[in-house]
Parts: C-alpha cells; structure tokens; sequence
C-alpha cells in the first residue's frame, strides 16, 4: 500500500494502547515508524532500480524483518526519548510493522513474509497499492468524534470489512468468467484488480486452446 495508507493504519494500531493522538508520543512513534519500516529497503536503489526491484518486500517484509526493523526503532526511542522501555516500543513498533507487510499481502505485489523458508512474493491480489475508496474510508472516520481507541476499532473494521468485499467481488467475476468461458476447457483463471478503474477486474483465462 501507498504511505499514507499505512500511516493511518499504523495511527490505528497506536490507538488500541487507548491514548489521545499525538505525535510526541512514543507509542504513536513506534506504531508509524513501524507501519512505515517495512519500505525502508528503498535505500537499496542506492544500488539500481532493479536492485529494489528484486530485494524490495522480500527480506524486509518477512517476520525477520520486521524484527530487525522494531528492535531498530526501539533502540532509536530509548536513546532519544530516555524514558521509554526497549521491549515496550519494540512491541508497539513490531505490531505497526506487521499491519504493513499483512495489508501489503492483500494487495498486487504480495510479500515474503516468511522468508527465507518461502522467498516466493505472497499474494491475495485483492488491493492495489493505492486503493482510493479504502484510504477515503479510513481518512474519513477524522469527521467524527471518536476516542482513538474506538477510531482504531472502525478503522480495522473497515478494512476487514472492505477485504471481505473485495472477495466476494472477485468471486462473481470470477464465476461471470467461468460461465463466459463454458464452451471452453479452463486450465486457470486469475482475477485481479484493474490497474486503471476502480470496482473493476482484470483477468487472465487459461484454456487448453
């Protein structure tokens, strides 16, 4: 998903600790840093767009990377904000990293999460990386007085919600696909959304001719 998107999810996480939004907040740092750390591989274009290309959401996107990235984060807090307790930030840090590379698995690219047992990019091919009507939905929920606990709560009930959709959505296209194809022998069809239009598809039908 685009920054922003995880931004706001990563907001939301921060918001389950049950304190007011503000970004001197510790655990509001290590929730945004965190949802936003999975990325940091951006640094290896230093080496060539391809480079990126191929690391980028592998190793930095699994669970070891994410562990690398919220101890990184934890250590950065507990030197600049002595008041702060490693394993606590880290935490709050690995939780806003993993709504990263978990939202990221429901999108066109997928991730690696658990490499380096299966290096293979996963994928629910569900989202794309900038999925206006979700990001309007949950940008929306900042019109209503709500308590960040309770903002956390519809924000994630709006992207389970919204996913949920997404699959029942593919599923009639897909079973629109099948019934187009019915004079043929289908090998396999891949549904996934339409870089171009919103609420649409685009497919790939395999036939044996």
């Amino acid at each position: 998903m685009d920054s922003l998107s995880h931004a706001l999810i990563g907001i939301a996480v921060g918001g389950l600790s049950g304190h007011s939004f503000s970004l001197t907040d510790p655990i509001y740092l290590a929730t945004i840093l965190g949802a936003q750390s999975p990325d940091f591989d951006i640094i290896a274009q230093l080496k060539g767009r391809f480079s990126y290309l191929r690391q980028h959401r592998a190793f930095s996107h699994s669970i070891l990377g994410l562990i690398l990235w919220s101890a990184l984060i934890g250590l950065a807090l507990d030197f600049f904000i002595p008041e702060t307790n490693f394993l606590s930030f880290a935490g709050w840090a690995f939780a806003g990293s993993l709504s990263h590379s978990i939202i990221d698995y429901f999108n066109t690219h997928g991730a690696a999460i658990l490499w380096p047992f299966c290096k293979k990019r996963k994928s629910m091919e569900l989202l794309n990386v900038f999925d206006p009507i979700l990001f309007i939905l949950m940008i929306s929920l900042y019109l209503f007085d709500l308590t960040m606990f309770e903002q956390s709560i519809c924000t994630f009930s709006i992207i389970v919600s919204y996913i949920i959709l997404r699959m029942l959505l593919r599923q009639k296209a897909k079973k629109q696909l099948q019934h187009l194809f019915a004079t043929q022998e289908i090998i396999k069809i891949t549904v996934m959304p339409s870089l171009k239009r919103i609420l649409f598809w685009d497919f790939v039908v395999e036939t044996v001719n």
